[in-house]
């Protein structure tokens, strides 16, 4: 929701398109309520735009920078919007204390907060990732006095008092008055005890580099379900890139919109990042107390709300905000350990198992795990560069997992896998192998294929491929029971759904619902016997 009110009509838009920009024809215009600023759709004789009204805050100085750094990355592969200019040649103009702005109109998905699946997850880092290394190029950026006012003791202390001022400015009649005073308290609390042990001379140890500065969902545009535009680059400075990197994962991924760390996503994010820009130690270890320091000072949403009681989207912003504050707080130190752990893995030798199903990339990771003498880093398909998704797949289900693991091989540059790993699944129904389980996918979990209790197996075909081309085979098969799911299930790409409709033949608890222990243990039990032929 934006900040402040628009200050635009229809007939001052349209004057607006016509006179200053020269845009003639019939004209629609569409509000879009989508950040802090007032946005509109322009369309004129069906050609579409975006007219931003920003805040009376931002200065030109702001809109200036944003204008260069578009041209900049525009000629470095970075997809971001075209601005329009004016009659004037400018590419902004005034009306009363507000900048206007116009861009080509970007078609696609931006994403609501913490929605994002595994796959926008990843390929958003990988993009962060990318961007932040582009913009080492681009030299006109500074950091504004980042540190003193956002990762500072004096930052903080200033914080807990503003936070006491807006305490004391609770309205009587706010309805969330019980909870704006805990969780204010709460805030006080976590700042006031950073603020006496924080070492803040590690801040000056960070990665410090030129990055979005509001890196986040909603600046990402999902056109074409392959493309992603990045808008919005007016916040852009030099600062802990750590920072832009906890933030945007904590707003996006939609396992954490509870306002709990999802640690394993997290850890993926962070890593798909740095194949792009490496990070030092103390951006591991320090990730998550740099994000807190910066957000647990804010009541931003908090003091909105108690002015405006329409502002309920702010509102429940705020909320979840506090959650992830009192999460980042709570697990800083497990965040650290594990992230760190990122360091050791370089010095581990590397496994790829060739799938961008993050189900059956968890699973045969922790089965290979239980089953190794020595700890190995396992890589899936969205951890490499330049490898395009077979779409055809042909033949046996033994014959396509050689293929997947065969053309990775032939594609890889400088392979120093130990093993790539191709797999294939068939599904075995009223005891005939069929190879091509999405064939059956929907009549199984729309109930109409299979009775309840009925036995099928799970065929999986794998094909272990050495650094030298060399290559074994074998097929395993894991019995389960059907059982009917009472419900509508979304299926998404690159997930395993049957795993809601399966349970093991001695339990009538589904797959999904199975703790992460009980599911790989029964995998283990028909699988191991199989793979260690191959996996020595």
């Amino acid at each position: 929701m934006a900040l402040e009110k628009t200050k635009l009509t229809k007939e001052k838009i349209i004057d607006i398109v016509t006179n200053d920009y020269g845009l003639l024809g019939i004209i629609q215009i569409n509000y879009i309520d989508r950040g802090t600023s007032n946005i509109f759709q322009v369309i004129v004789n069906d050609k579409k735009y975006i007219l931003k009204e920003f805040n009376s805050k931002r200065t030109i100085e702001y809109i200036e920078k944003e204008i260069n750094i578009i041209n900049f990355l525009s000629t470095k592969g970075i997809s971001v919007p075209r601005y329009i200019q004016l009659k004037n040649g400018e590419y902004y103009t005034k009306y009363q204390d507000r900048i206007i702005i116009m861009q080509e109109f970007i078609e696609g998905e931006v994403l609501e907060d913490n929605s994002a699946n595994h796959e926008q997850l990843i390929k958003s880092a990988k993009l962060l990732g990318k961007l932040i290394k582009t913009l080492e190029k681009y030299p006109d950026l500074d950091d504004e006095d980042i540190i003193n006012q956002k990762f500072s003791k004096r930052y903080l202390l200033d914080a807990i008092e503003k936070i006491k001022i807006e305490k004391n400015k609770i309205n009587t009649d706010n309805k969330y008055k019980e909870i704006f005073i805990k969780d204010y308290e709460t805030k006080i609390a976590i700042a006031q005890e950073l603020a006496n042990n924080f070492n803040f001379e590690i801040i000056n140890k960070l990665t410090i580099k030129n990055t979005h500065g509001d890196y986040c969902n909603l600046q990402l545009i999902y056109n074409n379900k392959k493309d992603i535009t990045v808008i919005d680059f007016e916040t852009a400075k030099k600062m802990p890139i750590i920072w832009d990197i906890m933030r945007s994962y904590c707003y996006m991924d939609k396992e954490a919109k509870d306002g709990i760390v999802n640690i394993e996503n997290l850890k993926e994010y962070v890593k798909e990042v740095n194949k792009y820009i490496k990070l030092n130690k103390y951006d591991l270890k320090y990730a998550a107390d740099i994000f807190l320091i910066q957000l647990i000072g804010s009541v931003f949403g908090y003091r909105e709300y108690n002015k405006d009681y329409n502002q309920k989207n702010l509102l429940r912003f705020a909320l979840f905000r506090t959650k992830i504050c009192k999460d980042l707080y709570k697990n800083s130190n497990k965040i650290s350990k594990e992230l760190l752990k990122m360091l050791e893995e370089k010095k581990m030798k590397k496994i790829l198992i060739a799938t961008r199903n993050k189900d059956k990339f968890a699973t045969i990771k922790q089965v290979l795990s239980k089953m190794a003498k020595e700890e190995y880093n396992y890589y899936s398909l969205y951890d490499i560069e330049g490898v395009d998704k077979d779409e055809k797949e042909s033949g046996t289900i033994d014959k396509r997992a050689y293929d997947k693991a065969n053309q990775i091989y032939q594609t890889i540059e400088n392979n120093d896998f130990e093993y790539i790993i191709g797999i294939d699944d068939g599904i075995k129904l009223k005891g005939v192998l069929r190879e091509n389980v999405k064939d059956y996918l929907y009549d199984i979990i729309d109930d109409k294929y299979l009775s309840e209790g009925e036995q099928i197996e799970i065929v999986r075909a794998y094909c272990f491929m050495d650094k030298n081309g060399e290559y074994k085979s074998t097929i395993t098969e894991i019995p389960f029971k059907y059982k009917k799911y009472n419900g509508k299930l979304k299926i998404e790409a690159n997930t395993y759904p049957l795993s809601h409709v399966l349970t093991p033949v001695d339990s009538d608890i589904p797959v999904s619902d199975l703790s992460n222990e009980d599911d790989i243990n029964y995998c283990f039990k028909y699988t191991e016997p199989k793979l260690k032929e191959l996996f020595k």
